[in-house]
């Protein structure tokens, strides 16, 4: 069984039909972040105390009709992905990134907007597209249980509520697991900012619950993204946890699962 891991497309594809054929991809997996989003990040960055500490929304600091056609392009942007990828004809099991639209867009600093196209909704009319956020579902030889970032735009109640279902989802799957996480777990190599730019440059980016459900469920493998810097691989216990790498920079990973897993990085 051969898996194509892809994400933070970041507004480009470059992947094709042929592509797939030639490499015998059974099924991608995609770890999110479909919409450019480059402008909202540098707006992020330069106001990264007034958005963090201060608590201020995006609006209060760019008025609330720059916010709304930054946000609004970024939303066609991520339909366009999305099209593009459900073209391919081939399953995709996908979650949502920290910079998609999904059904918890209300809980963050956008709001008060109205978006066009949220990812949930368009798996609904896909028959190729699987959204698995804090869901599990069983292809071929392997169970795939995601988890997006969308529940840390919530409240803490709705973290918990998420750690609680994934925690069932795992009790209930069968081995082996493959768990989709847009960000790598804490406290790795695969986690570590190491983009100058960035206020969090050097610091571990990565999530506590994806390393929490690791330790305590060993899944064979993980498949996240998000620090584009960290395309590669690293072992927690007997899980294998792989950064397919910056999708836009047409970086991903082809991963073989037989008895044994193998990963090979490229680009496209």
């Amino acid at each position: 069984m051969r898996i194509l891991a892809i994400g933070d497309f970041h507004g480009k594809f470059f992947l094709t039909r042929e592509f797939l054929k030639k490499n015998k991809i059974d099924f991608i997996v995609s770890p999110g972040d479909l919409p450019d989003a480059v402008r909202l990040r540098n707006v992020i960055y330069k106001n990264w105390k007034e958005l963090n500490f201060k608590k201020m929304k995006f609006y209060e600091i760019l008025g609330l009709k720059k916010t709304r056609k930054l946000v609004l392009e970024d939303d066609i942007s991520q339909h366009k992905i999305f099209k593009k990828l459900d073209s391919l004809n081939i399953p995709v099991f996908l979650i949502v990134g920290n910079g998609d639209y999904g059904n918890a867009i209300e809980y963050t600093e956008y709001a008060p907007l109205k978006l066009s196209y949220k990812i949930e909704s368009e798996c609904k009319n896909s028959d190729n597209i699987h959204c698995m956020s804090l869901k599990i579902k069983k292809i071929r030889e392997v169970s795939i249980i995601g988890i997006d970032s969308s529940v840390f735009f919530m409240f803490k109640r709705g973290i918990r509520n998420a750690k609680k279902k994934l925690i069932e989802l795992f009790r209930s799957a069968k081995q082996p697991v493959i768990f989709l996480a847009h960000e790598p777990p804490y406290g790795t190599k695969l986690d570590v900012t190491r983009y100058k730019r960035s206020p969090r440059y050097g610091q571990h980016a990565g999530d506590k619950l994806v390393r929490e459900i690791i330790e305590r469920f060993q899944p064979a493998l993980c498949i996240c993204g998000h620090v584009h810097e960290n395309q590669g691989k690293e072992k927690i216990g007997k899980t294998l946890v792989v950064n397919s790498g910056f999708g836009r920079r047409k970086e991903c990973a082809i991963i073989n699962i037989n008895k044994k897993i193998n990963v090979k990085f490229l680009k496209l």
